[in-house]
């Protein structure tokens, strides 16, 4: 069933002045000539694009179909989100993709002459792959990243056949109006094949006779996307001849939810599977936003890519899971994953990109179709070496470095390759079998990652998909750079997790507040992180005002790791305060569990004052050195001296004639302190 749609504005468009401004865009190899359109947000806002012709009609069926126009751009303000444009006689239709998410641009069913702008929301569906044995790989290495690609831009001949329900229900019961359809969904296709795979789809010359619209006649059972799938074969070679396309597939109609079955990797094949190029797959939706997920899906099969889950719950059980590439963990939420169909095992929304594992599936098999040059650089990459080993349950970070010749932004994905017995999220911690723990996030312009993401260490809450080992083991992940022009760099890294640990912070763990400039004591729980085969002699403590979002401040560079060290706060005012324990040569790290209030102005407890000559505590000189005197106390009364964590330093008690001398240690750094006698305190600053 779909999902509710995301949020909506509407609004009105003059197609018919858009469409002849689209008119004006040069072919994209004239990219800095584009033409510059504005579209709205679904929150209503207008954005500038960067817009030039990107046909995917091949060049006869364009020529017999004008009116069917494609474009591709850029958001002015952020080159890594893009958009596909598509003008047909009804009308303009458009998707953005973020990297936040994918929304869509068209007409508003319910009201002519009125566009709406939604975010597009996943919706279920059944995916009934046709794939080889299933193999069990847990514990094997990752495969290699692919060499950077993105120099050449490579087409396939697609062949798309569409059964009569599919024509008259999503084509308007028309060739022209279901090739446009066509052309929408092959459009949006290229956004997401292009970016990750620098791979573009082409609907090949003779498309239109692959297009029915009576169900009498029709060569497909459109209720039943397998056998749809095998006459698709027959079919195809009819109408084009076995020389003429590269991949096919046929398009059915479903009202309700929708569905595809597809084989995998037959693409480029000259095998016995040869005869599946056509007979690949087949998908059915209600709506063209729907037959994109699915497609993407499907096509995403037959280009070599098997299922990236490794959850075995909900519709994750049975046989449609492949050891080979099961790289995410419970349902996943990349294009080849079961994104949010195996309850209780769902980890997030999904997200609108390959997985670096199917990348490396998919990327050895094309090797057909035709290369053009996309004058574009593909980025370079660096990641740290395979030589960190950190403690079992322990936060840590992984940092690349990315570059770009030509000058492109680039986003980055850290995400996890391995590969182990399948499984729930509930037992994946501790499975020997070395499953895959950690989900994967949309690409960001940071090439860092913390895992679990840092929201989930501060609020000491856990993150869905994203479970830190508590057994050794082995955690491999890759690093993938994108400049979202087809060009694509990767790097592998492997960590080794150790049998000690967890690392933590011991104290504070509670909330605490103090003066700027005041001294005390962090520990933590070592774990034997300082010895072999973690091996961390020293650590850096930081400090962070602002809830730990960041962390600015150094607080020493560096200590010995053996669990406790003075520390100075900064000068300066917060109630978000926040310490890291940061592993020097190495990627684990602990941060406190409570918020650290940094204030000029700290509330003071009134004193009980007693009676008598005797009865005012007394400091001098305030501020002291190494010694102090203490006056105001009886004979025998005790002075205390205190940091702001509460920890005792020293006692003395009062002689019986003249003022108490009170000797400072000399080990005890400069701050604010706390002298108690008598039932009294008063504050000492110590330089």
């Amino acid at each position: 069933m779909e999902s509710q749609p995301g949020p909506t504005s509407w609004f009105t468009l003059d197609v018919a002045q858009l469409t002849a401004r689209l008119a004006q865009a040069p072919p994209e190899t004239l990219r800095a000539e584009a033409i510059s359109v504005e579209l709205p947000y679904p929150n209503g806002t207008l954005h500038r694009f960067a817009i030039t012709r990107v046909p995917v009609l091949a060049p006869a069926l364009a020529a017999r179909y004008p009116e069917l126009q494609t474009y591709a751009g850029w958001a002015l303000d952020d080159p890594a989100t893009t958009v596909r444009l598509e003008t047909s006689p009804s009308g303009l239709q458009a998707q953005v993709l973020t990297l936040a998410g994918a929304f869509s641009v068209g007409p508003d069913p319910t009201a002519s002459h009125r566009y709406q702008s939604r975010a597009d929301k996943p919706s279920d569906f059944e995916c009934l792959v046709k794939q080889v044995a299933e193999r069990e790989l847990a514990g094997t290495p990752p495969p290699a990243a692919p060499a950077p690609y993105g120099a050449q831009l490579r087409t396939l001949r697609l062949a798309l056949a569409a059964t009569a329900e599919y024509s008259n229900n999503l084509g308007g019961g028309t060739v022209a109006g279901t090739l446009a359809s066509m052309a929408t969904l092959v459009s949006r296709l290229n956004a997401v094949y292009e970016r990750d795979l620098a791979l573009r789809l082409q609907l090949v010359n003779d498309n239109n006779r692959l297009i029915y619209l009576d169900a009498a006649s029709d060569p497909y059972d459109n209720s039943n996307p397998t056998t749809m799938m095998n006459a698709n074969d027959a079919v195809v070679k009819t109408a084009l001849g076995a020389g003429n396309y590269d991949l096919g597939h046929v398009l059915g109609y479903r009202s309700n939810g929708y569905s595809g079955v597809a084989y995998v990797g037959v693409v480029c094949t000259n095998t016995a599977n040869s005869n599946n190029r056509a007979a690949g797959g087949a998908s059915t939706a209600g709506t063209l936003s729907s037959m994109t997920t699915v497609l993407t899906h499907e096509l995403g099969h037959q280009l070599g890519s098997s299922h990236t889950f490794n959850g075995d719950q909900g519709n994750c059980s049975g046989g449609n899971r492949n050891g080979t590439l099961a790289f995410e963990p419970g349902a996943g939420n990349t294009i080849m994953s079961y994104d949010q169909r195996c309850a209780p095992d769902n980890v997030g929304s999904g997200i609108s990109f390959f997985h670096a594992g199917s990348l490396s599936a998919i990327m050895p098999l094309l090797t057909c179709g035709t290369l053009t040059s996309t004058n574009n650089r593909p980025p370079s990459l660096t990641v740290p070496p395979s030589t960190y080993t950190i403690p079992k349950g322990t936060p840590f970070t992984l940092a690349g470095s990315g570059s770009d010749p030509d000058g492109d932004a680039l986003t980055y994905s850290w995400e996890e390759l391995d590969r182990g017995n399948a499984g729930g999220l509930a037992v994946a911690a501790t499975d020997v079998s070395e499953p895959p723990l950690f989900r994967s996030f949309a690409p960001e312009v940071s090439p860092e990652r913390t895992f679990p993401m840092l929201s989930a260490i501060l609020s000491n809450t856990a993150s869905l998909g994203e479970i830190l080992p508590l057994v050794p083991r082995s955690l491999n992940f890759r690093l993938t750079a994108r400049d979202n022009r087809a060009g694509v760099a990767a790097a592998n890294l492997t960590l080794t997790v150790a049998a000690t640990g967890p690392f933590r912070v011991t104290a504070p763990n509670t909330p605490l507040t103090a003066a700027p400039g005041s001294p005390f004591t962090v520990t933590w729980d070592v774990q034997g992180t300082n010895q072999a085969p973690v091996s961390c002699a020293n650590v850096q403590i930081l400090f962070s005002a602002d809830g730990g979002l960041t962390f600015l401040t150094v607080l020493l560079a560096s200590t010995p790791n053996n669990g406790s060290a003075q520390v100075t706060l900064p000068p300066l005012n917060t109630t978000q305060g926040r310490l890291k324990i940061q592993a020097i040569n190495n990627v684990f790290f602990a941060i406190n569990n409570a918020n650290i209030t940094i204030s000029s102005l700290l509330p003071v407890k009134p004193a009980a004052v007693e009676a008598g000559p005797a009865s005012q505590l007394r400091l001098w000189p305030n501020p002291a050195r190494h010694t102090v005197e203490v006056a105001g106390l009886a004979p025998g009364q005790v002075a205390q001296l205190y940091d702001l964590t509460g920890r005792l330093i020293l006692t003395a008690p009062a002689p019986h004639r003249g003022p108490l001398q009170l000797v400072l240690p000399a080990s005890i750094p400069a701050g604010i302190y706390v002298v108690r006698g008598g039932g009294q305190s008063r504050r000492l600053a110590l330089e």
